[in-house]
Formats: structure tokens, C-alpha cells, sequence
């Protein structure tokens, strides 16, 4: 908690989120152990396309305050990805989706609708 933005340790503290994040620590396996791994390898190799090719339209969130993942990333994806919209979100984390995920989906059902 200690090493989180002020954002997101509130986030984490909300009784439901905790319960929920003790649950699924309880869960932990070597199977997720293998899947958080191999995610984090996603992004350090090629993937087959660049990010210029992607020609739908792309909706990325991201929180100024996150610190697990860097705000000049979502920058740089943004300014790649040809149709993709940047929704920077002041004063949040990476626990953003929290309290944005209404939004998301409202977003991407108005897209594909």
C-alpha cells in the first residue's frame, strides 16, 4: 500500500476490492504465476505488427498517476495507432478501471454499435 499512489491505495482499501484482491491472492498458483510472466513478456518482444498498422479504432485509458505502466507508453501507442483516442485520466492510477469501466463500455458499445 505504501508504494502505491494515494489513488489507488484508496482504491484498494475499498472493503469490496480488498476482499476480492485477498481472494484471488489466495488463488495464486503456478499457473497464474506462468500468465503474469508471459504478459509482462508480451510487451518486450516483436508481436508481428507494427502499431502504425492497426487501422480500427482504438480507445486507450490511462491514469497520469499510474506507476505501473508508465504514462509516455499510452503517449507513444496513441500517437502510433493511426484512429486511436487517448483518454488520460488526471489524478488516477493504475486501478483506474474501478471507477471509469462504465464509461469503457459505454465507449466501445457506441463504437461497435
Amino acid at each position: 500500500m505504501q508504494m502505491l499512489p494515494e489513488c489507488d491505495a484508496a482504491v484498494v482499501s475499498r472493503p469490496v476490492i480488498r476482499t476480492n484482491l485477498i481472494a484471488e491472492a489466495a488463488t495464486l498458483n503456478v499457473a497464474t504465476l506462468r500468465a503474469s510472466i508471459q504478459d509482462m513478456a508480451i510487451g518486450i518482444h516483436e508481436w508481428g505488427f507494427e502499431l502504425k498498422e492497426i487501422e480500427m479504432p482504438i480507445h486507450i485509458w490511462h491514469g497520469e498517476l499510474d506507476r505501473n505502466v508508465p504514462v509516455s507508453h499510452a503517449f507513444h501507442q496513441a500517437t502510433a495507432i493511426p484512429r486511436a483516442t487517448l483518454h488520460l485520466c488526471p489524478g488516477e492510477g493504475h486501478r483506474l478501471l474501478v471507477d471509469h469501466m462504465a464509461e469503457v463500455l459505454r465507449i466501445v458499445v457506441t463504437e461497435v454499435s
